[in-house]
């Protein structure tokens, strides 16, 4: 009897995970001044000084590389195979009793040869396990060829895989209208400055990243009808990304279980301040104090640290 080695096959995992993480909440903002001007003829200018973090960027590099590993290992228990035959030879010629004790004795061997694994394999049993652990890894090739490319697509091209990453990330932010600076600052942690000077004709997201997939924004501006603008910044509290994200990584069978799934992805801590500044009607906010004024404009303020909860929303007519 034969079994063979185990091997890890975590790249479906991470797969799954990575999914699950860009319909949630893959890039999450850590320390950050952000602040969203709203003023007359619909101009508005929005920035973003602070840290951007892509969630997991390093873990699924390095499991990835994980999974390809692994070297051939013969395992092998139970009796020989000719002992086997003897054995059968030998039952056939026993009482009925004495055959069903002699199974139970050759079970209980067996069972406990399963556990101890000391059973060197035969050259026959070693050479058919060979042949089909080299069928499985070549057809393992082509799935990890396959899921790195599904991978790569979700990252807007970039192989996660390379050393190079972060960099080519950072190039492709900086290629974008808006970003002035871009720094990779490690483990999947990009440091910029983000500025931009239009008028609000149409929804605003922020951040929107080209060949990636749509994930929860830091900040959305919704334009009604009756020029009613709706803020939210749903991505800039820890209750709308680590608290959500942790579970998703983890039941996606990234990571594996953990005492603390905050510090096994890493997760940055989420403090800052959200401001919106205007000149229009304030109908609706959830700051703790309201409007200030400033220079006959309005401003609201939210800081954002572990504690927040709600995230920051306002609607303004302008």
């Amino acid at each position: 009897m034969t079994m063979f080695s185990s091997m890890k096959v975590k790249a479906a995992a991470v797969l799954a995970g990575c999914s699950l993480m860009l319909s949630g909440c893959l890039i999450q903002p850590g320390k950050f001044t952000s602040e969203l001007m709203l003023l007359e003829d619909d101009a508005f200018t929005f920035t973003y000084e602070g840290e951007i973090h892509f969630v997991g960027l390093a873990k699924l590099a390095e499991e990835s590389k994980r999974s390809s590993a692994g070297e051939f290992q013969a395992y092998c228990y139970g009796p020989l195979p000719e002992d086997a035959e003897e054995q059968e030879a030998a039952t056939e010629e026993m009482t009925a009793q004495d055959a069903m004790d002699a199974a139970d004795a050759a079970a209980e061997a067996a069972e406990d040869a399963v556990y101890s694994g000391d059973r060197e394999c035969t050259p026959e049993e070693e050479a058919e396990q060979r042949q089909q652990w080299e069928e499985r890894q070549q057809r393992r090739i082509e799935k990890d060829r396959k899921e790195a490319e599904q991978m790569s697509q979700m990252f807007g091209g970039v192989d996660v895989t390379d050393p190079e990453a972060e960099k080519e990330l950072a190039a492709m932010l900086l290629r974008q209208k808006g970003f002035d600076r871009v720094e990779a600052k490690g483990d999947g942690m990009f440091d910029v400055s983000y500025s931009i000077t239009s008028t609000l004709q149409h929804d605003f997201m922020f951040p929107m990243f080209e060949g990636f997939p749509t994930s929860s924004p830091f900040v959305q501006a919704i334009v009604r009808d009756g020029n009613v603008v709706r803020i939210n910044a749903p991505g800039l509290t820890p209750a709308a990304g680590g608290g959500q994200l942790a579970p998703l990584m983890m039941g996606g069978g990234m990571f594996g279980g953990s005492s603390s799934q905050k510090d096994e992805l890493n997760l940055p801590e989420i403090e800052g301040t959200f401001s919106i500044v205007t000149t229009g009607d304030i109908r609706a906010n959830n700051t703790d104090e309201g409007p200030a004024t400033e220079n006959g404009r309005k401003r609201l303020t939210w800081q954002i640290n572990s504690r927040t909860e709600a995230a920051p929303t306002a609607l303004i007519a302008m």
